[in-house]
């Protein structure tokens, strides 16, 4: 699952992507230890893809964009040396505003 281009993830429907979520949520639990192995580049390709026109964004309810939103701060409170360090921190913060939910707006 390194490489995008050989991602299976990027054929199945958005909702198809909703279900996958947790699971995409666990491995990237599991491998932010494991620079090697780490699966966060891939699911912020899939979390920041098309912006806020992600079709994985407009497939999911507003109390799972809030999880989503609390999930990429929980990952940059607790690694951030090495999200800063991977250049990711750019894309972590796009993600974070295309996911996080404004309830004053509403």
């Amino acid at each position: 699952m390194r490489e995008s281009r050989w991602d299976p993830l990027c054929f199945p429907s958005a909702e198809g992507l909703v279900y996958y979520m947790p699971a995409l949520i666990r491995l990237t639990i599991e491998t932010m230890d494991r620079p090697q192995e780490r699966y966060l580049e891939q699911l912020l390709f899939h979390v920041v893809y098309d912006g806020k026109d992600n079709r994985l964004v407009r497939a999911c309810t507003s109390e799972q964009r809030a999880f989503i939103a609390r999930f990429l701060v929980h990952l940059m409170e607790q690694y951030c040396v090495g999200i800063d360090a991977c250049s990711w921190l750019d894309d972590m913060l796009k993600a974070y505003e295309i996911w996080r939910v404004d309830y004053r707006s509403r």
